[in-house]
């Protein structure tokens, strides 16, 4: 019974909390009674629930309820401060308003996945300075987006813009990114934003799948990046020139969700290809 639970020392409680799962502590447990959530949320269970709250991802169907996101936050905020290290808001209606009340406990995020969020981008809301990796395809960011977001993440390496119609090649040249990934597929681009991304950003892979390249430009690829087409690097995922196509696909075209392996052993290791 409940009395007799409550007349047992703390420690023995905490030591029965240990063993149960993490979650449903924090969610469950934690409402049985005043002392029961006080210590729901002792160090010691929040310490064994860290791999819990270190990847947080709000699922498929992006419920952002504004009653699921005060219990997230409420879960987060027993945690260590910088705990939370990979943050997915994943379709999500209300996205980008969610988002900035993630920032505090969140400063020491490497992986931040938004795609399909759906609204419109307000000012200032990537503040990460920390972020490897960003998702942001099927979103309306524009050209200022991607603008603040190189001089905020200096640390970016993995950056997916696809089907970001509102990005313009005037946002590619306005951006100074050192990237070693990045995804624009389906954007309205062409053969310069290409180039730019592969010279001025660094980058070792590129997807331009469904990309406008025109002949000129194509031809103007294939001059600059002799390599292309006859060993693949740089990788420029669907470029296609004389009607052969560029051998190498990239982590996304391959099936692969990188933002979802980024912080895995092997990705760390290889993040570029996952055939």
């Amino acid at each position: 019974k409940i009395r007799n639970m409550e007349r047992l020392p703390e420690e023995i409680v905490l030591y029965i909390f240990s063993f149960l799962p993490a979650p449903y502590v924090f969610r469950s447990v934690s409402l049985v009674c005043k002392d029961f959530r006080r210590l729901a949320y002792d160090r010691q269970i929040v310490t064994l629930g860290l791999e819990f709250i270190r990847e947080i991802s709000l699922g498929k169907k992006g419920s952002l309820h504004q009653e699921a996101v005060d219990k997230l936050l409420e879960v987060i905020s027993v945690a260590p401060a910088d705990i939370v290290t990979s943050l997915s808001l994943f379709n999500g209606k209300t996205t980008w308003e969610s988002l900035s009340r993630f920032k505090k406990k969140c400063s020491n995020l490497l992986l931040l996945n938004l795609s399909g969020a759906k609204g419109h981008v307000p000012e200032n809301v990537i503040t990460f300075a920390r972020l490897r990796e960003l998702n942001v395809s099927g979103t309306s960011i524009d050209n200022h987006f991607l603008s603040q977001l190189s001089r905020t993440c200096k640390h970016l390496y993995c950056l997916n813009i696809a089907r970001c119609l509102n990005v313009a090649h005037k946002g590619i040249l306005q951006s100074s990114f050192n990237l070693a990934v990045m995804n624009m597929a389906y954007c309205l681009l062409g053969g310069e934003s290409i180039i730019h991304a592969i010279n001025k950003y660094d980058c070792t892979i590129v997807c331009t799948r469904e990309m406008p390249v025109t002949s000129d430009s194509a031809s103007t690829i294939a001059m600059l990046f002799p390599d292309v087409l006859e060993i693949g690097i740089p990788i420029i995922c669907g470029f296609s020139f004389s009607g052969s196509s560029c051998p190498n696909v990239c982590c996304w075209c391959s099936g692969n969700d990188l933002t979802r392996n980024l912080l895995s052993l092997e990705s760390c290791l290889n993040p570029f290809i996952q055939l």
